[in-house]
C-alpha cells in the first residue's frame, strides 16, 4: 500500500526515500573526468515525462543522410527513442 501511495502522490519522497530519476551522461566515456547529471523529482508521471523529454532534447542526436539516387533523405538517431522509453519505464 505504501508504494501505491507514493506513485499517486505529488511528493513521493515522503513515502519512498530517493524516489527520483537521475539521468547521468559520461561525455568522455566511462573513464573520463566529466559527468553531467540531471535529477528529476516530483510526481512519478512528471518525472518520466521530463526525463524522456530531456533525453530526447539533450542526448538523442539525429543525423540526416541525403542520397543522390533517392528523393527522400534517410534519418537516423544515435539511440532509438522507443528503446529508451522502455528502459526508463522498466527502471522505474
Amino acid at each position: 500500500m505504501r508504494t501505491l501511495c507514493a506513485f499517486a502522490n505529488d511528493e513521493p519522497k515522503r513515502f519512498i526515500k530517493g524516489s527520483q530519476i537521475d539521468v547521468v551522461i559520461f561525455p568522455d566515456d566511462l573513464g573520463g573526468d566529466e559527468i553531467v547529471e540531471k535529477i528529476f523529482d516530483g510526481p512519478l508521471h512528471r518525472q518520466i515525462t521530463r526525463a524522456l523529454q530531456y533525453i530526447q532534447d539533450a542526448v538523442n542526436v539525429e543525423k540526416v543522410f541525403k542520397r543522390d539516387y533517392q528523393r527522400q533523405a534517410d534519418r537516423m538517431f544515435n539511440y532509438p527513442l522507443g528503446g529508451i522509453e522502455e528502459a526508463l519505464f522498466n527502471a522505474v
